[in-house]
């Protein structure tokens, strides 16, 4: 691995949650601190049966993640969700007033119980009336914050393709607006921002946005959402051996570190500017000293055996702007 610096140095809690688990090209918005309400014959029998956890909001479906490892974690397509509304309850009810999402669905998918990989659990809820309604009860938020952004990924799932990929984009790029680099995480109060951008980072069937920040001394990631362990990513700008710009999604927006330990780093940006103003800045800083590459020098090394032809293959690769982070265009290999 790239010499990293794990922010606060904190072991990271264990969690089942990964992008993986999300359909191709849905993206994770946000999450609440949530007790879950089950579905049952009696709302006392809600209350014993109650799970702690977290509700993740997504632009396909909403997932909850209980703390508890042997109870799955469930997921409702949006698909299949006819109504996201607040739940009020009665006067008698022992839920808790007022911040409670209510979820009518038809279908839950559970995955991941007991932390074990197997495959999916697609389950009909609601009997004979169709749908089951699950409820979460909200922590440290209002519903006022929460019901708005969960019923807007509900509605652009019903539009045309268009329309829901503009409603999509759109939420991000208000998201990203609103979140701020955060200066407390910088290691030395001595660093000066040099650069800052939104971008995201590529790694296989993977990509997840954040802020790309460039002080004097060191390149941190700030990601959008908490699906990393730690809220911030720190890599030493002495660490990296080589800048090579690339192409992602057919698009000239992408860039590649490689560090000294063999590890990579990879960036999509928003646009060509983005990237080429990253790399011309990295580049310039005194704490960046990059290897000296080159084709002749590369196939010079080969010819007289001081690198493998797996190593020569890979470079080769390299240059024609293929990368084992980006698997549309991965790395091959001939013998």
């Amino acid at each position: 691995m790239a010499f990293v610096e794990e922010a606060r140095n904190e072991r990271p809690p264990m969690q089942r949650f990964s992008l993986l688990l999300l359909e191709a090209g849905e993206k994770y918005i946000e999450d609440f601190s949530v007790f879950c309400y089950l579905p049952t014959r009696s709302e006392e029998e809600s209350m014993e049966r109650k799970l702690k956890g977290r509700l993740k909001v997504c632009t396909n479906s909403l997932l909850f993640d209980p703390e508890d490892m042997s109870a799955p974690i469930m997921k409702f397509p949006f698909r299949s969700v006819s109504r996201v509304e607040a739940w009020y309850g009665d006067l008698t009810s022992k839920i808790a007033q007022g911040d409670v999402l209510a979820v009518a669905t038809s279908q839950v998918v559970e995955l991941r119980e007991y932390d074990e990989i197997a495959p999916y659990n697609f389950r009909k809820v609601g009997g004979r009336q169709g749908e089951a309604l699950y409820r979460f009860g909200l922590n440290f938020v209002n519903i006022a914050a929460a019901l708005p952004i969960v019923a807007k990924m509900h509605g652009a799932c019903s539009k045309p393709c268009s329309e829901r990929d503009y409603t999509i984009a759109e939420t991000i790029r208000m998201k990203h607006q609103n979140t701020k680099f955060d200066p407390t995480w910088l290691e030395d109060l001595l660093e000066r921002t040099q650069f800052e951008a939104i971008g995201d980072r590529v790694t296989p069937l993977v990509t997840n946005p954040g802020r790309i920040v460039v002080t004097s001394a060191r390149l941190y990631l700030q990601p959008l959402n908490n699906v990393d362990a730690h809220p911030v990513r720190k890599w030493r700008l002495e660490a990296i051996a080589r800048i090579v710009p690339r192409r992602f999604m057919l698009r000239e927006v992408g860039c590649e570190l490689f560090f000294r330990d063999h590890s990579s780093l990879y960036f999509a940006f928003q646009d060509a500017f983005a990237r080429n103003e990253f790399c011309n800045m990295l580049c310039k800083l005194p704490r960046v000293a990059l290897e000296e590459r080159n084709t002749k020098n590369v196939t010079y090394q080969w010819e007289h055996r001081q690198i493998s032809n797996f190593d020569y293959l890979m470079y080769l690769n390299s240059m024609a702007d293929r990368s084992f982070n980006d698997l549309t265009q991965g790395k091959t290999g001939y013998w």
